[in-house]
């Protein structure tokens, strides 16, 4: 990968390294570990499918998802 990737080149050495992790996991046994790496690497075929747009969309959605779950007020 170069050192300033795409974000399909990005998400394709992503998605290879889920690939080699669920092996891992489901080789030994981490069933509910197997499952999530597994939503992870449908996650990454559906950003591929996806326009270029509507991926820096998803990315900025999911970046204020992630601030705003670490978001002490809301907590409480």
């Amino acid at each position: 990968m170069t050192a300033n990737p795409t974000n399909n080149e990005a998400i394709e050495f992503i998605l290879g390294m889920l690939i080699e992790l669920n092996k891992m996991s489901e080789g030994k046994g981490f069933g509910m570990l197997s499952y999530f790496i597994l939503m992870a690497i449908i996650e990454a075929k559906d950003i591929l499918r996806s326009p270029i747009a509507e991926q820096e969309d998803e990315l900025a959605m999911v970046q204020e998802i992630y601030a705003s779950s670490f978001d002490t007020e809301a907590i409480g």
